[in-house]
């Protein structure tokens, strides 16, 4: 734009010298009139620059629209944004000016008394310094004069054996405690260097190593037994160690993973039967599954569950499936235990037969109940009954079964280790029984267990670990006052665990 004016400015100077010159009108002088040549010849020669500058004008502003329009398009949206934001601002201003005006003069006001106390601070901190300084110095000046003292006279006490020494007196105490006790440290004061006294080496110093206390073992509560486990203990001692009538390989496999396998294979000494197993155990979703394949075709599967819905409520699945016959079984099992008591119930045989128990316990007394029902006859109930004491190392259980029969177990760990039982067993129509059995370890890796019966009958178990992980169990029984008549038997049982 601004080469396209000078143009025209350079038209209208080289058109300027062709005009003739007009007489100019003063009141003594008449107006000389213009001619039509002249007033021709200024029109022709303006008019190309009148033109130029037209078209230069238009094109200017043309431009200048063209440019204008995309921001004034841009700054539209913002402007319209903005607006609100400040008709918002605009209350707020208003309202923290008169908080601005009245901190105003607060700030006057506090200024000189900042200023005053920035002035008075490093006087009175240089002269506590000072003070603090002055101490220190004098403090650990003594203390080097009291060591060197000290040091000297220990030094002469060694390197001359004829000093007495009650001839040792005790230097006076340091001035430091009269100084400073009974204040702590003053901060890192380092202690003054003490120079090297001849070549005495230092006497050893005894650290006191103090080993911490050994926690004492926490007790854990049993938990409470269902009532099939009441008289359990006396289990252990009676019939768990004698495997008489049968001949039997017991195998497990643990994997690295949680999941393990086994198999069982058992002959019975009289008849020749045998029979077989292989099991199966797995963790499913923090669950127990478990599956059991029989030699009698029939496979057993079970699910356990512990902690369902609440802690103490345990559910368990269990399901037989024979193949061969299409008979398929299922049963339910729930259990609850507090510290006040366990219940359970269970639905056996696809529900055909409902069993129902509780034990409750109370300062060592057990006290249980175990019903059958018959969802088919409600009214035909069977109840056992179960009452005993437990002790750490004694329980005393006694049952009554719905026929009436009576039986009862005692047992009890002695100080040296070794575990008796003892079994009464009493029944209408029937000679009561009697059973004393009585355990006890050989060693580390031997265990004799020995029972008698009041019919005479007295049985032997002798558990051996070969190796880790295989145990034999060698057991027999025989009759001690007839042995010809019998009944004598014996078992042997091996257990590989790997």
């Amino acid at each position: 734009m601004g080469e396209e004016v000078k143009e025209a400015t350079a038209v209208l100077e080289a058109a300027l010298p062709e005009v003739p010159a007009v007489a100019v009108c003063t009141d003594e002088a008449p107006i000389v009139p213009v001619t039509e040549a002249v007033a021709e010849t200024v029109a022709e020669t303006v008019a190309p620059v009148v033109e130029a500058v037209v078209e230069t004008v238009e094109t200017v502003q043309e431009t200048v629209q063209e440019a204008v329009q995309p921001v004034v398009e841009a700054v539209e949206p913002v402007v319209e944004d903005v607006v609100p934001v400040v008709e918002a601002v605009v209350p707020v201003v208003e309202a923290v000016v008169p908080v601005v005006e009245a901190v105003v003069p607060v700030v006057e006001a506090v200024v000189p008394v900042v200023e005053a106390v920035v002035d008075a601070i490093p006087e009175a901190v240089v002269e506590a310094v000072a003070d603090v300084k002055e101490a220190v110095t004098e403090a650990v000046a003594d203390v080097t004069e009291a060591v060197v003292e000290l040091s000297a006279l220990l030094v002469e006490a060694v390197t001359t054996p004829e000093v007495v020494a009650e001839e040792v007196v005790a230097p006076p105490p340091l001035p430091v405690f009269d100084t400073f006790a009974p204040c702590e440290t003053l901060g890192e004061v380092a202690p003054a260097p003490v120079e090297t006294l001849g070549e005495v080496a230092p006497a050893p110093v005894e650290v006191l190593v103090v080993e911490p206390p050994v926690p004492l073992p926490v007790a854990v509560k049993d938990p409470i037994p269902a009532f099939a486990d009441l008289g359990s203990l006396a289990g252990s001692v009676l019939n768990a160690p004698f495997n008489i009538g049968a001949l039997s390989l017991d195998f497990s496999l643990g994997t690295k993973s949680i999941s393990s396998y086994g198999a069982s294979l058992s002959m019975a000494t009289r008849g020749k039967a045998l029979t077989s197993a292989l099991e199966s155990s797995h963790a499913v979703w923090g669950h127990d599954f478990k599956m059991r394949f029989t030699s009698e075709r029939v496979l057993e599967n079970s699910l356990s569950m512990k902690d369902v819905l609440l802690p103490g409520l345990n559910l368990a699945l269990n399901s037989d499936f024979a193949p061969d016959t299409g008979n398929f079984n299922l049963g339910l099992t729930s259990t609850f235990s507090n510290d006040l008591a366990t219940v359970g119930i269970a639905a056996i045989n696809n529900g055909s037969s409902v069993e129902a128990s509780a034990v409750l316990h109370k300062s060592g007394w057990l006290a249980g109940i175990l019903s059958n029902v018959d969802p088919k006859s409600p009214g035909n109930l069977a109840a056992s009954f179960a009452l005993g004491y437990k002790g750490a190392d004694f329980q005393a259980m006694t049952h009554l079964t719905p026929n009436k029969s009576f039986s009862a177990q005692i047992y009890q760990k002695l100080a040296s280790g070794a575990e008796s039982g003892i079994e009464v067993v009493a029944a209408n129509g029937a000679k009561p029984s009697l059973a004393l059995a009585h355990k006890l370890a050989l060693g580390e890796s031997s265990t004799l267990a020995v029972k008698v019966d009041n019919s005479s009958l007295v049985s032997l178990s002798l558990s051996k670990a070969l190796r880790p992980g295989v145990l034999l169990n060698v057991c027999g029984a025989v009759n001690a006052t007839n042995v010809a008549a019998g009944p004598n038997d014996f078992g042997i049982g091996i257990v590989v665990e790997a």
